[in-house]
């Protein structure tokens, strides 16, 4: 009996989901672009909307649409989210105010308390409750500057001076687990919206870059990994917590227990060609098609 896995990859810019079978091959994969950043301030980047759960529903509903196999054969979803984000929940677990980006400047200010808030964690938490129904999340994309997590044990601080300095009720934060433990099920009203198996088990992945390296095979420390996303940035992997460094910081990685070592980057790197791609407009987008390449490549010939 064949078995697969389906990974979720919900970026910045669009959310793209994949089946795998055991080997490791794509079985079929679907894609949906995120409406654009809105910016109501400056430094202010949020998501306008629902649109990180929107777009998951629309693309999951045309992935299983592709699949051709038993659903019933699918072991397991993991939901890999954008990192650095802030959620706040209103206690129906609905957005109580729109999902800040890592681009936004709020996100990594002391939280403000509020009584319409519920819940604050990432998108990766919210994610899976809008899948499960359950307040829980990967500790691996619960970062220590913006929740109190502490990256020795994996779990949120047991030091309450610096668990206070975030000034975030205990009881607003999610239940952490480590990467690769079930988060929870598919719930019935999630299988309507998704297309999913009631009961498919949600797993607890990492941040994205964390994920990222693992996909790519950075499992062993005399190796590295150049990222090329909205955000680039380059990593190697190791053994212990490295504390207070001036020319990296210390990340999560998606083997528990284990890290990255991941350099400053640049913020909006791989952005910057979908932004020349909608400043081009359709003519080269053509003109590719014609020609039998995608964009991307195309305008890379064109560069040569």
């Amino acid at each position: 009996m064949n078995k697969y896995f389906i990974g979720v990859d919900s970026g910045s810019q669009s959310t793209k989901v994949y089946i795998y079978d055991e080997e490791g091959r794509v079985v079929c994969g679907a894609s949906e672009p995120l409406k654009p950043m809105m910016s109501r301030k400056p430094g202010y980047v949020e998501h306008p909307g629902d649109d990180l759960w929107d777009s998951l529903k629309i693309v999951l509903k045309k992935l299983m649409k592709e699949f051709k196999g038993d659903p019933r054969d699918i072991v397991g979803i993991g939901i890999c989210s954008i990192r650095c984000c802030r959620v706040f929940m209103d206690k129906d677990g609905a957005l109580a105010e729109p999902i800040m980006s890592w681009m936004d400047v709020r996100a990594y200010e002391t939280y403000i308390d509020d009584s319409r808030i519920a819940y604050t964690g990432s998108t990766s938490g919210y994610l899976t409750f809008r899948l499960t129904g359950e307040i829980k999340d990967t500790v691996a994309n619960a970062y220590d500057w913006q929740f109190p997590t502490d990256l020795d044990t994996w779990e949120w601080s047991k030091d309450e001076a610096h668990f206070n300095k975030f000034n975030i009720p205990r009881e607003k934060l999610f239940e952490l687990q480590l990467p690769g433990t079930i988060l929870g099920f598919v719930n019935t009203q999630a299988a309507v919206e998704t297309g999913l198996p009631i009961g498919l088990p949600v797993v607890a992945t990492a941040n994205d870059k964390a994920v990222e390296a693992l996909g790519s095979g950075l499992i062993e420390p005399n190796v590295g990994l150049v990222s090329l996303g909205t955000y680039i940035t380059s990593m190697v992997f190791g053994d212990t917590n490295i504390k207070n460094s001036s020319n990296f910081f210390t990340n999560l990685s998606n083997v528990p227990f284990k890290y990255l070592y991941e350099s400053g980057g640049i913020r909006r790197g791989m952005w910057l060609i979908s932004w020349y791609k909608s400043i081009i407009g359709e003519e080269y987008a053509k003109k590719a098609e014609s020609e039998g390449f995608v964009v991307e490549d195309y305008l890379a010939r064109e560069a040569e």
